[in-house]
């Protein structure tokens, strides 16, 4: 959690500088471009983001080139190995640090999802059945967004949902140059509708409050396939299996980084 928080950190408050600079006509610090060039070349996209146009549409990779199982589960077992490949993937795909984000699926009036603490690359015996009814208190063990999963599966047509934290994704839900009255409690109460790549931005909070993620996040899944919980992370949901909602997250986290650098270029007058 310390090293997620540090990198989101650091390149947040560096847009956000940048941005500042601008505002006020002050030319940013030689040195400090240079210092943020040369880490970003340690990412395992950083060549590529200082040598191409940003200008360039986002290649979007092919479903079957997410290599997941393409059709819906034939039994329990069917199931639980669809989700442990789930989980692999995000995090081999540096969606996810793998003691983050929750997998589950709704499945014969129950609803699979991993533990809390659950490590997404090793799956195999985390994942807890939790019937829809309340009759086992299985799911007392199950991931702390659990109420925000089940609440989705019961106001929507969807049946998979993937919930990682792609580190740009959520460096740019974060980012908005407006200032308001509720600067600072953006995450519980922001009120403007925002959207990154055509995901929608909410606010929310762990829990099942007012401002808790299982009232925001719901209720943006009846108009859209992703939602991106503001400076938290991003849920992705599917019908027929879990490349779908993989792909969607990819797709949202390329996105999200093209335009986090097309932004630092422009505040830094590279473009």
């Amino acid at each position: 959690s310390t090293c997620f928080s540090t990198f989101v950190k650091y390149f947040y408050d560096h847009l956000r500088y940048l941005n500042l600079s601008r505002k006020s006509g002050t030319p940013p610090d030689p040195s400090r471009l240079r210092a943020f060039e040369e880490i970003t070349m340690h990412l395992a996209e950083g060549p590529r983001l200082w040598s191409e146009s940003l200008t360039e549409e986002i290649p979007i990779p092919a479903l079957k080139d997410m290599g997941l199982r393409p059709t819906k589960p034939e039994n329990e077992q069917g199931l639980l190995r669809m989700m442990q490949e789930a989980g692999r993937k995000l995090v081999e795909e540096r969606l996810v640090d793998s003691y983050f984000g929750n997998i589950s699926a709704y499945y014969n009036e129950t609803i699979y999802i991993s533990e809390t603490a659950a490590s997404l690359d090793e799956l195999e015996g985390a994942i807890d059945p939790v019937p829809v009814d309340g009759s086992s208190s299985i799911g007392i063990t199950a991931s702390s967004e659990f109420p925000t999963h089940r609440s989705v599966y019961s106001q929507t047509p969807y049946r998979f949902i993937l919930h990682g934290h792609p580190k740009f994704s959520v460096i740019m839900s974060m980012v908005c140059e407006k200032e308001c009255p509720f600067r600072g409690r953006c995450h519980r109460a922001c009120p403007e509708k925002r959207h990154i790549c055509g995901a929608p931005v909410v606010p929310g909070e762990i829990g099942t409050g007012p401002a808790g993620i299982v009232n925001t996040v719901p209720r943006a899944f009846k108009k859209h396939d992703t939602v991106i919980v503001l400076g938290h992370g991003v849920f992705t949901a599917g019908t027929d299996g879990f490349q779908r909602p993989l792909l969607r997250m990819k797709e949202i986290e390329a996105c999200a980084m093209k335009e986090y650098f097309r932004n630092e270029r422009t505040y830094s007058g590279y473009l």
